[in-house]
């Protein structure tokens, strides 16, 4: 599995999971810091990789119809408050 990590991801997080063989792509260094989320989704999505992120907002795209995506891992830094989560995905 390919994984665009955006800017969001800590450089730890990403050395981490290169260290155990896993291919990840930092926004940051392919030059996407500053972006829109939407631009972050598109850029994964043409590198054929799912995005890692923190950000409760990819939550809600990811459920668009006709947005497209490879996928999405969310891993919240902080308590995302249960409202959030359950929007984005309704």
């Amino acid at each position: 599995m390919k994984i665009y990590a955006d800017e969001n991801i800590e450089a730890s997080i990403i050395e981490g999971l290169r260290r155990r063989k896993m291919q990840v792509l930092s926004a940051i260094e392919l030059g996407y810091r500053g972006k829109s989320d939407a631009s972050h989704l598109e850029k994964a999505f043409d590198l054929e990789a799912v995005v890692l992120t923190h950000d409760v907002d990819f939550l809600a795209m990811a459920v668009k119809p006709g947005r497209l995506q490879r996928g999405i891992i969310f891993a919240h830094s902080k308590h995302v408050p249960s409202a959030t989560v359950s929007e984005a995905s309704s």
